[in-house]
């Protein structure tokens, strides 16, 4: 879906992945906040400091995204099938 997105969008293939990744990171952040007593100003602090490993994460992903689709490796239907499948199992964790 990030990838379909960054395509309509035109973006680049870096602001693609730095994108998906700042998402997850926020989205962990607010899933801190919500099982610790962790406050907002401590966790934008948090993915602030974080912001330079993103960025070097963003460029080996793509970095190795090269060797990985230059080999049969690039496919793997069954880890997509399998997080598919994992995101409706049950679980109570932040429900409101």
């Amino acid at each position: 879906a990030w990838a379909a997105g960054g395509v309509q969008l035109q973006l680049s293939q870096r602001d693609t992945v730095l994108g998906m990744l700042w998402g997850f990171v926020e989205n962990q952040a607010s899933a801190l906040m919500k099982a610790l007593p962790l406050g907002q100003t401590p966790a934008q602090r948090m993915m602030l400091a974080l912001g330079p490993q993103i960025e070097r994460a963003t460029d080996e992903a793509l970095e190795r995204s090269v060797s990985i689709l230059q080999t049969a490796a690039g496919a793997m239907p069954a880890l997509a099938i399998a997080s598919m499948r994992h995101e409706t199992q049950y679980s109570r964790l932040f429900r409101s």
